[in-house]
């Protein structure tokens, strides 16, 4: 009979195959293993070299851990069984039994009761597959309960779970395959010191820029600025006064005499900011520009010698040979005198040369200043 009552949850898994070896394991083997038959509820089978498992018919198993540390970390329990034998496939699952029990006097008529599934309800499937093969069954949680006393070691019981199947594991008296039931424990040791930390590894690419951050507040108000002209290594100046050094200006920041600004700012002390920097060098010539003209009207070439250097504006005094404007060639009785860099041209875009007249002779003529 099963109890209704769950006092603990016990992870499980169930795996098919041939026992790998288990070199972190300790193996414990059964100190008592047999089966009871509902059919001959009286009789016990303690000595029989198989365990059999079938309808009315249930295995009990008992390990002694009295020599493994009750403080031991048990990382991993298994029961390991030899399935000798076939007739019908089914499935079973395991229960922890709730009172004690010996091979030598156990019978279906005195059995215990048991507990709740350790596999969670997940039997275990036995086929015609399993003969000669080894079923192994995750009991930690059992077996850590046991260690720790918090659970008493009453053993396991197999109870077959599907409407048939009938199948035999090696017992402990086996004489033929001579696998007997086993629980193989792994133990977990301390946790070793830290290792070495590995080589940095490389940068990773630069994120992406973030977003402005806010406006910081302003700065306090400088001190005001006043002009003391020209920088004189003789003069005191104050926090504030301003002085010009070959065309830029500067402002000092502190109290300083016989600092001169120029270097100061070049080598970054302090005592001098920079206010403006000096202008560029002068630019390019321009182009000549066009020629001067002045128009004169009314020129009595007698006396316009007398008059040019005032009325076209001319200041060279240099006497030309010769006058521009071959209308007035031979005018008057000898050639006008006129100045260098002063021409006269008759008849320009500007002026229109008059009719001569009476004497004297007067025209409209066009004076250049070139």
């Amino acid at each position: 009979m099963k109890r209704g009552l769950c006092i603990v949850a016990f992870a499980f898994f169930a795996v098919e195959a041939l026992l790998p070896a288990l070199s972190a394991a300790q193996a414990a083997p059964p100190t008592d293993d047999t089966y009871t038959l509902a059919s001959t509820a009286t009789v016990n089978y303690g000595s029989a070299g198989m365990l059999k498992l079938a309808k009315g018919s249930d295995v009990f198993l008992h390990f002694d851990l009295s020599g493994l540390p009750s403080n031991g970390n048990v990382s991993l329990a298994t029961l390991r069984l030899y399935v000798n034998s076939v007739t019908a496939e089914g499935s079973f699952d395991l229960y922890p039994v709730d009172a004690t029990w010996t091979e030598s006097s156990l019978t279906y008529g005195n059995q215990p009761s048991l507990g709740v599934s350790l596999t969670g309800g997940h039997p275990v499937e036995v086929t015609t597959a399993s003969p000669s093969h080894f079923l192994i069954v995750d009991v930690t949680s059992l077996v850590q309960g046991w260690l720790k006393g918090t659970e008493p070691n009453n053993g396991i019981a197999l109870e077959l779970t599907s409407p048939s199947g009938a199948f035999a594991f090696d017992s402990k008296e086996s004489t033929e395959t001579s696998h007997q039931p086993e629980l193989q424990l792994a133990f977990a040791g301390p946790t070793g010191p830290a290792g070495p930390p590995g080589p940095i590894g490389a940068d990773g690419a630069a994120g992406l820029t973030g977003s402005a951050g806010p406006r910081g507040p302003s700065g306090p108000q400088g001190p005001p600025v006043s002009f003391k002209g020209a920088w004189s290594a003789k003069t005191a100046y104050g926090v504030g006064q301003a002085v010009s050094e070959n065309g830029s200006s500067y402002v000092a920041m502190k109290a300083t005499m016989g600092v001169d600004p120029a270097t100061d700012v070049k080598n970054s002390v302090g005592n001098w900011a920079l206010l403006a920097a000096a202008g560029a060098a002068a630019g390019l010539s321009g182009t000549t520009g066009q020629p001067f003209a002045v128009c004169l009207n009314s020129v009595n070439l007698a006396s316009f010698a007398n008059s040019a250097t005032t009325a076209c504006g001319c200041v060279n005094t240099l006497q030309a040979t010769a006058i521009a404007g071959s209308s007035l060639q031979g005018a008057g009785s000898s050639p006008p005198i006129f100045y260098a860099g002063c021409t006269l041209h008759v008849a320009a875009s500007s002026c229109t040369a008059t009719t001569p007249g009476a004497n004297p002779v007067v025209y409209s003529v066009c004076c250049v200043c070139e």
